[in-house]
């Protein structure tokens, strides 16, 4: 049984081929219902009528039809109700608190299916994402349930293991087409750097602080930080990051970025720079900006010199189109609105206010 709001270009004609029932409630325009039931019939019923359906079976046969409601709170049912013949069944007070008659109806299933002692069934998607997902869950062992896969397998490498690179999980990567949830593995400095653009509430500080965690977690990172404002605060004394440098302290972003340059680093080298439009900003009056070009090159020249440049921002338009491309990972966060996101040929979906923190789009 599938259902969907738009149906025009999402339904497949291979499914169509194989779906010989098809059911159009009303329709916002005749091109959705004759997309539906091949009539435009379905744009055409009435808005005071909710439930209201035409019905195709097979090819040729279109029946109008009333959907029933299974929403209402469920009566009881050790009620004997007792009337004359043909008389409507008595209204009598409803249970604000029962539950409705499909949650009834659904629990008695999952009890039939208890008392015959059989498994539960596969599941055919994996469950929503959560809101808040624990670094460490992505470590976990594969659960055994019936379930569609989840896997935060051991394609993770323990901390223990003593590779210095290598890729590590940031988050859970969500794929419905497959069936699959699995950890979204990533490796700064094979992918060329990483761009992170969402817009304030978002979330792009905090996949920042995520990425030095995780990477503290793999081991064998040296990891800095430009901070711009505030945001990165969570690093600042941890013993694994070696350095948060405040994006005002203009000396020390200029050596901070001249040291990453000279020479190729000992060891996988993380440089994270939170808000890239207040660092250009907050950079310009000083020597013409240099410490931006730098920052730039850094981002062109960083894989070969073993160093990953890691950039938030809100939008793309902030960047410079030579920042832009040398960054090949994008981490999308919520958008400011559905031109910045077709701006990164994301969906307008990610425009949406009620994303949580931290929901993005990876490409």
């Amino acid at each position: 049984v599938l259902a969907t709001q738009r149906p025009t270009g999402v339904v497949s004609d291979a499914v169509k081929a194989n779906t010989s029932i098809r059911i159009a409630l009303r329709l916002p325009d005749p091109e959705d219902s004759s997309d539906v039931v091949g009539s435009p019939a379905a744009a055409e019923l009435p808005r005071h009528l909710p439930g209201r359906a035409l019905v195709r079976l097979g090819h040729d046969t279109l029946l109008t039809t009333q959907v029933a409601y299974s929403g209402s709170p469920l009566a009881d049912p050790h009620t004997l109700d007792v009337r004359p013949l043909g008389e409507p069944p008595l209204q009598g007070p409803v249970d604000a608190g029962a539950p409705s008659e499909l949650a009834a109806l659904s629990d008695a299933i999952r009890r039939a299916n208890d008392l015959l002692g059989l498994p539960a069934p596969r599941r055919p998607l994996p469950p929503p994402l959560t809101e808040v997902l624990e670094l460490d869950e992505l470590r976990r062992p594969p659960s055994t349930s019936t379930s569609a896969r989840t896997d935060t397998d051991n394609r993770v490498p323990p901390k223990d293991q003593g590779v210095p690179t290598g890729r590590f999980p940031i988050g859970l990567l969500d794929r419905p087409e497959e069936q699959l949830q699995e950890p979204l593995l990533v490796d700064p400095l094979a992918d060329g750097g990483v761009l992170v653009l969402g817009a304030p509430g978002s979330g792009a500080s905090g996949a920042l602080v995520t990425m030095a965690a995780a990477a503290e977690g793999r081991g064998g990172w040296e990891i800095h930080a430009v901070d711009t404002h505030g945001g990165l605060a969570a690093l600042a004394g941890n013993g694994s990051v070696s350095g948060v440098v405040e994006v005002d302290d203009h000396e020390g972003v200029r050596r901070l970025l001249d040291r990453l340059l000279a020479k190729r680093a000992a060891r996988p080298t993380m440089l994270l720079v939170d808000g890239f439009a207040a660092f250009e900003e907050r950079q310009s009056p000083v020597n013409r900006g240099r410490a931006t070009e730098l920052l730039v090159r850094l981002a062109n020249e960083g894989r070969a010199l073993g160093v990953a440049v890691v950039v938030s921002a809100r939008q793309r338009t902030q960047l410079p189109s030579a920042l832009l491309h040398a960054l090949g990972l994008r981490v999308l966060l919520r958008s400011i609105d559905a031109d910045a996101a077709a701006m990164m040929d994301a969906p307008a979906d990610l425009a949406d206010r009620n994303l949580p923190p931290g929901r993005a789009w990876v490409r």
